[in-house]
């Protein structure tokens, strides 16, 4: 749950590595005191994995996990998303002094139109996905460029803002379908 909240690779000793530093980046910011410690547990290495990850759902349901009953369980799905928000938001100030670390670079994705929630987010961009992004992108442009090369700029960007907008209205750290289950 913690890694899809906050977009984080599946992976449990990379989502703890990518946690902590994307936590570095914005603890200069924080100024709420969950959060604090929240991102004090996240950047913490000195606990082994399972005893970190115990750490984090003992603060946010207020009960260490071996205890908890069905209400905890609620309780720790709410933080964890009041959390996740903040943390997210917390990420988008921070973005414009981010830089590369330990691997990971993020960029910062915003839509907005009069009428409608800004929808924004900061993306995490790991070296592992960037043949993907780099065969995402090269696809998206053929696409456009194929479709017709005398589509004015603003109307391909608009394009792309929309598919944007509705990318990040569906939620954070989800799984895209392939074209073939979209159908």
């Amino acid at each position: 749950m913690l890694e899809e909240a906050l977009g984080l690779p599946a992976q449990g000793a990379e989502a703890r590595k990518e946690l902590r530093a994307r936590a570095v980046r914005i603890r200069p910011f924080v100024v709420e005191p969950m959060l604090q410690a929240f991102l004090a547990r996240a950047i913490d290495e000195a606990l082994e994995h399972e005893d970190w990850l115990i750490s984090l759902a003992t603060l946010l349901a207020a009960k260490p996990p071996a205890e908890w009953i069905d209400r905890d369980y609620d309780h720790f799905r709410v933080q964890l998303a009041v959390v996740a928000r903040r943390f997210r938001s917390l990420e988008v100030m921070a973005s414009a002094t981010a830089v590369p670390q330990e691997g990971t670079n993020v960029i910062r994705v915003a839509v907005a139109r009069p009428g409608a929630i800004e929808q924004e987010s900061v993306v995490a961009i790991r070296q592992e996905e960037a043949e993907l992004i780099a065969l995402l992108r090269e696809r998206v442009m053929a696409a456009v460029y194929g479709a017709a090369r005398s589509v004015p700029r603003d109307t391909v960007v608009a394009a792309l803002a929309l598919v944007t907008e509705r990318l990040l209205a569906d939620g954070v750290g989800e799984e895209m379908p392939a074209p073939e289950e979209q159908k």
